[in-house]
């Protein structure tokens, strides 16, 4: 079962890939996300929904007595119906049943984390989340918005009221006679806290939100997306410290996560027009929507079932992808320049800067490596690459991506954060699982840590 479970997860199928990075509406031959001139789009004012954001607690064990009693219920699963029939039914099953019960319930009991534990991330989530995470989502999109466009972005006046639940969709009239611009709607649908409850097993914060956005001058749907990302996670121990400043942490950091991709895909996100591709995609290693990598190069992609072995050296990412080797504690991050020959239209191009991120690589239980904690973040650079002044820890796992942005007819536009979106079980929708792996060495003239 985990052998299948791995190699499914490792081929990065297209379905999983999309649930991770949301799904829109529009397809590529009609999504406003494939013109050219995104003027129209502005000013731009947010509605916030009004309702309060569905709160779920997937932790399958609340606490040890519910840990021992699911134990005796699973024990008793065990000794098969079969054995309940016929003379010898008490001689049998009976013992059996209270044999196995009582182990498994004892075994359910130990690894149950204790209720006192698990309590309070259920009150601490009923206690941090109300109408204002609508409002703060709203806000950080506003932020985000004007900080990239550098044009007027606005919240709706009071007359402008959004979805009251997670399936309201309001038909919004014309914000005036003389409108302009379009109005984005955001809803934060779910906050979910996900794992087994298990004492020591992670509890991990998942959230949930959509974007709409809609012509100010007749009230139309131009384009919608829904958006789900794992936040983080931690065991309840560790959620539990510092006075629950883990919660809130975590939860502006989910806020921080959730606009920046809805704000970037229905407003900021440009893509070669569709007529201008054509033979650039064989020659590419990495989709032409995105900056390919230079150094360290574009990863290998293929399933190596020598990661069964939990070995650091045999790790992969998801989809088949496999670290690639720097040979510095300080690499240089080099990536192609935009404009390309193919990105249209020639000479529309002004003011590019690049964005790079870089995270700690995060292992999950079945050996996966993906992208952690983001440990470093730069903005503005004029050059297609970059060294870090401060070493990476050795033999590490790292992952890195890039963007570029840029002024269009006026309009400004940036491009996806860049990944192997070319997996080994075919090519998947961006997501941040996918960034550009790489690993560090023991030193910078020493690979044994990986031999």
């Amino acid at each position: 079962m985990h052998l299948a479970f791995i190699i499914f997860r490792l081929l990065g199928s297209a379905f999983a890939a999309a649930s991770i990075s949301g799904c829109a509406t529009m397809s590529e031959g009609n999504s406003p996300l494939y013109s050219v001139d995104r003027a129209a789009d502005y000013p731009v004012k947010i509605v916030a929904a009004t309702f309060v954001p569905t709160i779920e607690i997937e932790i399958a064990l609340s606490g040890k007595a519910d840990g021992a009693l699911k134990g005796a219920g699973r024990g008793i699963a065990e000794c098969s119906p079969s054995l309940a029939a016929g003379p010898f039914a008490p001689f049998i099953f009976v013992p059996c049943a209270m044999l196995t019960g009582a182990v498994l319930a004892s075994i359910g009991a130990w690894t149950a984390a204790p209720k006192s534990e698990i309590d309070p991330i259920q009150m601490a989530s009923q206690n941090d989340h109300g109408k204002m995470a609508q409002e703060r989502l709203a806000e950080k999109a506003r932020i985000y918005l004007a900080d990239i466009s550098e044009k007027l972005i606005s919240r709706a006046g009071p007359e402008v009221i959004g979805p009251k639940s997670t399936s309201d969709r309001p038909e919004y009239r014309p914000l005036s006679h003389a409108a302009r611009g379009s109005l984005l709607e955001l809803s934060l649908l779910s906050i979910r806290y996900e794992g087994t409850g298990k004492d020591g097993d992670l509890v991990c914060l998942r959230m949930v939100a959509r974007g709409r956005k809609i012509d100010a001058a007749t009230g139309t749907v131009i384009d919608a997306l829904d958006y789900s990302r794992t936040i983080e996670c931690q065991t309840v121990a560790q959620w539990l410290t510092e006075g629950g400043l883990r919660f809130s942490t975590a939860l502006e950091n989910g806020y921080r996560i959730l606009t920046e991709n809805l704000v970037d895909k229905l407003y900021l996100i440009y893509y070669p027009p569709w007529r201008e591709r054509g033979t650039a995609k064989p020659e590419r290693q990495v989709p032409e929507y995105i900056l390919a990598p230079v150094t360290p190069r574009a990863p290998e992609m293929y399933l190596d079932f020598r990661s069964m072995t939990g070995k650091a050296k045999h790790k992969l990412g998801w989809g088949g992808m496999h670290f690639v080797d720097v040979d510095s504690l300080t690499p240089l991050l080099s990536w192609e320049a935009f404009p390309r020959p193919f990105d249209m239209p020639a000479g529309g191009f002004t003011n590019i800067t690049y964005d790079v991120r870089i995270y700690i690589g995060s292992v999950l239980k079945h050996m996966v490596v993906e992208p952690g904690t983001l440990l470093h973040e730069v903005t503005g650079l004029v050059e297609p690459h970059y060294s870090m002044a401060i070493p990476l820890q050795p033999c590490s796992h790292y992952f890195w991506t890039v963007r570029t942005r840029f002024n269009l007819n006026g309009t400004r536009r940036l491009t996806e954060w860049a990944g192997a979106y070319y997996t080994a079980g075919g090519e998947v929708s961006p997501s941040h699982i996918f960034y550009y792996p790489f690993r560090t060495p023991g030193s910078n003239d020493n690979y044994s840590c990986w031999n």
